[in-house]
C-alpha cells in the first residue's frame, strides 16, 4: 500500500490514544454500555433560541443555504454584557492553518481580545496535518489545556477520551440551561445533534459550519472557455471533455491535496458516507458505483488531468496553486471561499464548480468544523462548575453573531489599527492586519467557538452573490449522513485505522499502482475487521435515538 507521511501520521495517532491513555483500552471494547446511547436516558439537546440582529439581504432557507449579507450593518449590537473571564490564565489547543501569529504581548489583536474576555488565553496552535499525532501526545500525557478545540470524532477513541478525561457539560447546556449562554444557544440544533451525546450526556459545543460542507472551487474563465459552464446540468462526458482540454502538462485542472473522492462519488449518484434503509445501515464503500469512479479517476490522473504530485501536496500549497493557476479547481470547504476570493484578487474568478453528472447527490455535511470532515466539537477539561461556567461564558463571547460588537472584533479586529471602513460600510484590512499578520488566520479563535455562519464578503457583494446562488443550487439536491450524530463503539475505537486502510487503496488504484480489481477485496476487509460491526450499532444507536 502507498502509505503517505501524511498518511502515517493519522494512523499512528489514532493508535497512540488507543494503546497510551490509562483507561481507555478497556472503553474500547466495543461495548455500547461505555460510550453509546442505546439503552440509555438521553439528555435534551440545548434550546434552540435564535438571534436576529440584522435582517439578511439575501434570506436563507430552512434546508440548509446560508443567510447573506451584501453589506455591512450600520450598527452593531453587544450581546455580551461585561467581561466573561475572571482574570486567570485559560490554555487552549487549536487547530491552525496558518502561520504562528506573534506573541500575545506585542500583538495588538491578541491584546484586545484578551482584554475583552477578560482573560489570558494562551493558545497551543496546531497544524492540520499534526492534528491527530499532537492530540494523541496530549491525551496520552494527561496534561491537559483548559479548552480543547476541537475534538475530531474521526479520531480513534477520542469519544472514549471525552468521556474518561473531560468534563460533562450535560447539567450548564441541556435543555433551558443553555438560555444562560444566549449565543450558544443560537447555534442551530443540527450542530448539536450531529456532535452528538455520549453515553446519553453531553460534552462539548459545536463549531458550526454550513451543511454545504464540501465543494470545488473553480477558476470561473478557464473552466468556461473549456465548456464546463458554472452551474448544474453538465454531463459526465463534457466535464471530462473540458478537463481534457485544460490539461497542458504545466496546468492541471483537478488541484487539492487529495482526490476529493466525495465530490466525484456525489456527481455519480453515490447518496453519502452511509445509506440507511429499512433500519439497515450501507456503507458507501459497497455501493456497486464506486469501483466505476475509480476508474473515472485513474483514467483521469493517467491523462495528467490531477496535478501530479497532490499527494504529497499541503493544505497551504494546494492553495497557493489554484491561486497561482496551476490548477484550476480546488477541493475545500465552503469556508474557505472567503480566503481563496482575497488571494486570488483580480486574477481570475472564483466560482464554484457545480456537480455534474446526470442526478448528481453532493453530500453535504454535518453542520459542524472538523478536520477530517466527520465533525468535533470543542471540550472542556473536568473543573469546579464555577470554573466551567466561566468557560463557558468565554465560548459564548466567541460565539457571537454577525452584527454584533464581538462579532467584529474577533473577525476583523480593532477599528482603526486592523481594519478601516470603505465607502459602502465594510471592514476593510489594514497592513497591521495583512502583511503584519494579525488576523483571525493566525490567531484562529473560530476554531474555538463560532457563531452560524453567514455569506459576507467585506467589499465583494458579487463574491457573495456567487457563492450564495452555488448554494440554491447544490443545497436542494444535497445528500446527508444519516450517522451524524450516532455513536458506534467500533468506530470510535477503530474507525481511523479501518478508514485508512481504505483510502491507501483508494490512493493507490487512483494512481495505477493498484488495480481496480483490488477493490472488492479491500472492501471485504474492511467489513470483517469492523465495518459490519459498525454498521450493525449504528443501526441499534439510529433506533435508540429515533
Amino acid at each position: 500500500m502507498d502509505i503517505t507521511r501524511r498518511s502515517l501520521l493519522r494512523l499512528t495517532g489514532g493508535l497512540a490514544l488507543a494503546s497510551a491513555v490509562p483507561g481507555l483500552a478497556a472503553c474500547g471494547d466495543g461495548s455500547a454500555t461505555s460510550v453509546g446511547n442505546a439503552g440509555k436516558g438521553l439528555a435534551p439537546l440545548p434550546t434552540y433560541t435564535p438571534i436576529n440582529l440584522v435582517k439578511p439581504d439575501l434570506p436563507g432557507t430552512a434546508q440548509g443555504v446560508q443567510d447573506a449579507f451584501l453589506t455591512y450593518p450600520q450598527k452593531l449590537a453587544q450581546t455580551v454584557d461585561g467581561k466573561p473571564g475572571d482574570g486567570s490564565v485559560v490554555t487552549c489547543m487549536v487547530i491552525t492553518y496558518g502561520t504562528a501569529p506573534s506573541p500575545a504581548a506585542s500583538n495588538k489583536l491578541w491584546t484586545a481580545i484578551n482584554e475583552a474576555l477578560g482573560v489570558d488565553l494562551r493558545l497551543t496552535l496546531v497544524p492540520a496535518a499534526d492534528l491527530n499525532a499532537k492530540y494523541a501526545t496530549m491525551m496520552a500525557g494527561g496534561d491537559l489545556p483548559d479548552i480543547i478545540a476541537t475534538i475530531d470524532l474521526a479520531m480513534s477513541n477520542a469519544l472514549q477520551f471525552t468521556q474518561a478525561k473531560c468534563a460533562d457539560l450535560t447539567e450548564f447546556i441541556s435543555g433551558d440551561a443553555i438560555k444562560d449562554y444566549p449565543n450558544l444557544a443560537n447555534l442551530p440544533t443540527i450542530s448539536w445533534q450531529n456532535v452528538g451525546r455520549i453515553g446519553g450526556r453531553l460534552y462539548g459545543v459545536p463549531v458550526p459550519r454550513p451543511q454545504l460542507a464540501g465543494v470545488m472551487f473553480g477558476n470561473r474563465e478557464k473552466l468556461e472557455t473549456a465548456g464546463v459552464k458554472m452551474g448544474l446540468g453538465v454531463s459526465t462526458a463534457q466535464f471530462a471533455e473540458g478537463l481534457a482540454k485544460l490539461a497542458t502538462g504545466k496546468q492541471f485542472p483537478l488541484g487539492g491535496n487529495n482526490f476529493s473522492e466525495n465530490i466525484h462519488l456525489g456527481a455519480a449518484g453515490v447518496p453519502s458516507n452511509w445509506v440507511l434503509a429499512d433500519g439497515a445501515f450501507t456503507s458507501r464503500y459497497e455501493n456497486p458505483v464506486y469501483p466505476e469512479v475509480l476508474q473515472r479517476l485513474r483514467d483521469w490522473y493517467a491523462k495528467g488531468y490531477f496535478y501530479p504530485d497532490l499527494l504529497s501536496t499541503q493544505a497551504t500549497q494546494a492553495n497557493t496553486f489554484f491561486m497561482n493557476g496551476t490548477t484550476l479547481t480546488l477541493g475545500g470547504g465552503i469556508g474557505g471561499y472567503p480566503g481563496m476570493v482575497s488571494g486570488v484578487g483580480d486574477a481570475f474568478t472564483v466560482d464554484f464548480v457545480r456537480p455534474y453528472g446526470d442526478d448528481p447527490t453532493p453530500w453535504l455535511g454535518n453542520g459542524v468544523f472538523s478536520n477530517s470532515g466527520r465533525g468535533g466539537f470543542t471540550a472542556l477539561k473536568k473543573a469546579s462548575p464555577e470554573r466551567i461556567k466561566m468557560l463557558l461564558r468565554v465560548l459564548n463571547f466567541l460565539a457571537a453573531p454577525f452584527g454584533s460588537k464581538e462579532y467584529e472584533l474577533i473577525n476583523y479586529g480593532v477599528a482603526g489599527v486592523h481594519f478601516t471602513t470603505g465607502a459602502d460600510g465594510d471592514p476593510l484590512p489594514t497592513a497591521l492586519a495583512t502583511t503584519g499578520g494579525e488576523n483571525k488566520t493566525n490567531l484562529p479563535l473560530q476554531y474555538i467557538a463560532a457563531a452560524p455562519y453567514v455569506l459576507y464578503l467585506p467589499g465583494n457583494a458579487d463574491a457573495t452573490r456567487r457563492s450564495y446562488q452555488a448554494q440554491q443550487e447544490i443545497v436542494p439536491i444535497g445528500v446527508g449522513d444519516p450517522s451524524y450524530g450516532l455513536v458506534s463503539p467500533t468506530q470510535a475505537a477503530q474507525g481511523t485505522k479501518l478508514n485508512q486502510q481504505i483510502t491507501d487503496v483508494t490512493n493507490a488504484i487512483i494512481t495505477g499502482k493498484r488495480p481496480v480489481s483490488d477493490w472488492s477485496g479491500a472492501v471485504s476487509q474492511w467489513k470483517s475487521q469492523g465495518g459490519d460491526a459498525i454498521a450493525k450499532e449504528l443501526a441499534e444507536q439510529h433506533a435508540a435515538n429515533h
